[in-house]
Order: structure tokens, then sequence, then C-alpha cells
């Protein structure tokens, strides 16, 4: 009987350590994992689970765990996590964007990625169990000063916006919190940077600012390798319409929910939408208006008769009106006067009158409104009844000067921002309508 309880108690006291075991880890479930290139395990490549406290499995489905693929966990509002010392190696960007204040790299760990825990704000506190780890550290994590002392240990930052860096090490200097960095296309942030009365440069004296205008067509190219390093990132950079979701669904941008929150009742919904990804906030707008179509008061007059803005609306009331006064514009100036410059310019009309995303239970959806979209681009780019330039290239812009494009299709800040600063010649010249041709 005794030998009996003995059994049980062992029974008993295995099974409390099975479930101990069981309830240390977070679900299996809760992370998509691949085969690891580099070791003889798998790799976390996806964190999909609710829980902000996160406690890595060393092994799922049996097989080992031996690193964590580039972006794996990055902006999942992680207030803690603990990496198993299964783990080898930590990709780029892996936990970037989270809000846990403190982290223990495990002994075994001989390579972080670049920005492995860029843009986490609140974390103040990295343990090393390992030695030797100067060598085989890349980008931002402590690599200023692990690169001299290195080794095991705890290493805090003791000042908001100071750099990272060994207490021990004199030679550590702090960030630059004084400068504002700023990268864009256009020149408006710098107008209200640069405004004398309520720009940011007045009310912020102290700080300077360092503006980088760059021509929209290379703009993404400068952008897209520091956003991928993590080297030599600006603080804020401009987006465009066309190109904002490829950077909000990037995960490689900040998370300003909680800006967003603080000035919601400020802003109209839908521009918050376009910034919003998985319900965080990761750009905001500072402008929202209608779209207008700015057309050559004289070329009007010239080939239309009329330059009352009332009388030209009624040539472009609907799709095939427009079709019909490009061709007569074609006719009458014997091919020299086309409706509109680039073919671009009459995107975001039937862009906004599309009823359906393009994605719809992951399968691509074509909306009627881009089939007539289409149609009409094959038909005025067959007929030369367009300027065949892209939208915002140097064609584009000259197009503005010379008396041989009709018009502009534009936000209402076009006329102020766009055709009068590039074309100050032209000014008294355009009138405005509203964009019919889709009724």
């Amino acid at each position: 009987m005794k030998s009996k309880k003995i059994i049980l108690s062992i029974a008993l006291m295995v099974m409390t350590a099975v479930l101990a075991y069981s309830q240390q880890y977070n679900d299996e479930k809760d992370f998509r994992a691949e085969r690891d290139p580099n070791e003889d395990g798998i790799m976390i490549s996806e964190y999909i689970g609710l829980k902000s406290e996160v406690n890595i499995p060393p092994r799922i489905q049996g097989v080992t765990v031996t690193g964590i693929k580039a972006g794996a966990f990055r902006n999942k509002s992680l207030t803690k996590v603990t990496i198993p010392n299964t783990v080898k190696w930590i990709g780029d960007f892996a936990f970037q964007g989270n809000r846990f204040t403190n982290v223990t790299i495990p002994s075994n760990v001989t390579k972080i990625g670049y920005g492995a825990f860029f843009g986490c704000n609140s974390l103040t506190s990295v343990t090393f169990q390992g030695k030797n780890l100067n060598n085989s550290f890349e980008g931002d994590l402590l690599s200023k000063y692990l690169a001299g002392n290195g080794g095991p240990g705890t290493y805090t930052r003791t000042a908001e916006g100071e750099i990272w860096g060994n207490p021990k090490q004199a030679s550590a200097q702090p960030q630059n919190s004084n400068k504002l960095i700023i990268w864009s296309f256009t020149d408006e942030i710098a107008n209200f940077t640069n405004n004398p009365t309520w720009g940011f440069k007045a009310t912020h004296p102290n700080i300077q600012v360092d503006y980088s205008q760059t021509p929209s067509d290379q703009f993404q190219a400068k952008v897209d390798p520091v956003l991928q390093t993590g080297q030599g990132a600006p603080d804020i950079i401009a987006l465009e319409s066309a190109f904002v979701r490829k950077y909000v669904e990037s995960g490689l941008l900040l998370d300003l929910t909680d800006i967003y929150e603080a000035n919601k009742n400020k802003l109209l919904a839908y521009p918050v939408e376009v910034g919003t990804y998985k319900g965080k906030v990761y750009a905001l707008s500072w402008q929202t208006c209608p779209g207008a179509m700015f057309y050559r008061r004289s070329l009007a007059r010239k080939y239309l008769g009329t330059d009352d803005p009332k009388t030209v609306q009624t040539y472009f009331a609907n799709f095939n009106k427009l079709l019909e006064t490009a061709q007569l514009l074609n006719q009458k100036s014997n091919g020299s006067c086309v409706v509109v410059s680039s073919l671009g310019d009459l995107r975001n009309p039937f862009l906004s009158a599309r009823k359906q995303p393009w994605i719809v239970d992951n399968k691509l959806v074509i909306d009627p409104a881009m089939e007539q979209y289409m149609d009409i681009c094959k038909t005025l780019h067959d007929n030369r009844w367009e300027g065949r330039v892209g939208q915002w290239s140097e064609g584009w812009f000259n197009g503005m000067k010379r008396e041989q494009v009709f018009s502009y299709f534009l936000p209402t800040w076009g006329l102020h921002y766009v055709l009068k600063t590039n074309t100050p010649q032209t000014s008294g010249d355009w009138a405005m309508i509203q964009v019919y041709c889709l009724r």
C-alpha cells in the first residue's frame, strides 16, 4: 500500500509539472512557423495571438524553435515578451514598435538583425545572458556600446531620448533631440513649418528643422532603404495617396493611435481609415479637400467659343461628353490640343466611384468603375487625345506652360500650390468646374 501511495504521489507530481509547463508558454496556435534556413529547427514567422504578454515556446509541434523571422512580432502592442534559450538568431525588425519595458536576450542568441527593437520606445532595460556578443550584433540594439564592452549583464537607458549606452562607456553621446528631420516630395510641409506666425519653427524656436525635398518619382527609392534598415530614417515622411497604403501596411511606421485618439474629434473619418491597418493608425492627413477640373480659359474661348464655367461644364457633363469634347479639341486644334496631359489625372475620380475594394475574400475584384476608367483611357490614348506623360512628371508640369493641354484634374489646392507655383505666367487663365464624367 505504501508503494502505491508513492507511485500516486509521483504521478500527481508529474501531472502538476505537465500542467505547469502547458501554462508557461503561449498556445502553439498563436504562432506561425517555418523551417529555419539557418539552423536545424524552425523559426517563428508571425505572431497571430491576441495576448499582449507573450512567452515564446521552445518547441512547436515537437520541433525546436531556433530563430525569430524578420518582422514576426512587429507592431503587436506587446507589453512583455520572453524569448526561449533555444533561439539562436533574431531577424530584422522582429520586435519593432512594441511596448515592453524590458527584455532578456538568451545566451544562445548570436545575431540580432537591423532594427530588431526599433521603435520600442518604452524599452528601458535589456539583459544579455551570453558572452562575446559584440562581434555578432548588427543594427540599432545597443550596438554602440556592445562594440566596446559587450558581454552578459543588464543595461539600462537612464533618460528619455538618450541613446542606448553602457553606463561605463563615457564616449556614448545622447541623440540629438533638438532636431526634427522631415522628408517630403513637395514644399507644403515646409511652408507650414516656416510660417512666421503659427509654423513649427515659430512655436518651437529651440528645435532645428532639417527639411529634405525629393522629386515624387524618386521619393520612394529614397525612403525604402532607410525604413528597411532603420539607419538614417527621418522623423516625419510625407506619403502620397498613390503609395500611402504601401507604407501603412509595411509595419515600418510607428503606431500613432494615441495621437489619433487625442485628436479624433478634429478629424474626418475617411482619411483616418486610409492610414489605419489592423486597427492601428500609422498615418494621419493634415488636410482633406474635394477635387475639381481646372481648364485654361484661353483654350476654352479658342476651341469652345466660351470660357464661362457654366457653359464649359456642359461639355463635361458625363462620360460620353468628355470623350466628345476631347475629340472636338483635337479636331479644332489640328491635333495640337489634348484634353488632359496624363491619364493619371482621371484615376482618382474613378477610384472614388468604386463600390468595392480591390480585394474581397482574398480575391481580386475589378469594380465596374475601374473597367470604365480603362475604357476611357484606351479611347483617349488610341486617338492621341491625351498628352501621354506621367502624372507629376516633368512633362506633366511642362504642359501647364504650353497652350496644348486643356485641363488638369487636381484637388482644390492644386490652383495655388501646383498651377500658380509652376506657371505664374498663366495666372488668371484658369477656371474650375466640377468633375461629372462618371454620371
